[in-house]
């Protein structure tokens, strides 16, 4: 049985050797494209179709201080039904971006950008994370942000600088990767000026890219309860995210504030 995750601190204490060997077990010939998954709900484990377990998609359980293969729900996420990243994972591999992926995923629903900012609950939790990731040598080749919703009162300014100084966070733990970030707001209604934040976040650095737009799937065939992705939606986002993911190169950024 899965275990729900939930943000409490705890002793990191995984075994390196215990990753490494996991890690060989996958590295046929390429290294795997790895992706730190970041957001609330809809990266989460919220659609109601079939479950999905793609061949050379693997995922770190984060409970178990390992990596194996992912299969629907994920761990990082609450609920129980399936994600999203899964099936990026699998369209990945299937369209030969990558030989295989490496999901590192953690998705809380209902939180604003000031969670995980600095001074917010899940920030000390993201830096642990991101600090477990770079001690066990997993590699990340791109941060991913799809999260907006909740951010109904945050003004504009704040929404970016949190959301720079999310990056920054992450930066400062060891992780150097670009972040691509959706452009994702709707919950029961569009939020212009959470959209435009994103944007000015995207604009103010280089290593935040634009991510794909999602605020245009609506109707009860792709959204349920207050905006949740049903699997149809979530295989249209996957492929929005796979398209965007084999445009952006993979690269190293130089600073964790804005040029």
């Amino acid at each position: 049985m899965r275990i729900r995750f939930i943000f409490i601190a705890w002793l990191l204490t995984a075994s390196i050797a215990g990753i490494t060997a996991h890690a060989e077990q996958r590295q046929d010939a390429a290294e795997p494209l790895g992706v730190f998954a970041l957001g609330q709900s809809n990266a989460g484990n919220v659609g109601q179709g079939p479950a999905i377990a793609p061949a050379n998609v693997y995922e770190l359980a984060w409970a178990l201080h390992r990596v194996v293969p992912a299969h629907d729900p994920l761990f990082g996420a609450y609920g129980k039904g399936t994600n999203v990243w899964t099936r990026v994972g699998a369209q990945l591999v299937q369209d030969h971006v990558a030989d295989s992926v490496v999901i590192a995923l953690v998705a809380v629903g209902g939180t604003r950008v000031a969670d995980w900012a600095p001074g917010g609950r899940l920030n000390g939790p993201l830096k642990q994370r991101t600090t477990f990731l770079v001690q066990h040598h997993i590699k990340i080749d791109y941060i991913t942000w799809s999260q907006g919703e909740s951010d109904f009162t945050t003004p504009a300014k704040d929404y970016t600088d949190n959301l720079l100084r999310v990056y920054a966070t992450i930066w400062n733990a060891g992780i150097h990767a670009p972040m691509i970030v959706a452009i994702e707001t709707l919950s029961r209604t569009v939020l212009p000026q959470i959209r435009q934040a994103q944007l000015d976040a995207i604009a103010r650095h280089k290593c935040l890219i634009r991510g794909p737009d999602l605020d245009d799937l609506t109707g009860p065939t792709l959204r349920y309860y207050v905006g949740h992705f049903t699997t149809e939606a979530q295989d249209i986002v996957a492929k929005r995210w796979v398209d965007r993911i084999r445009q952006v190169p993979r690269f190293q950024c130089p600073s964790p504030t804005a040029p």
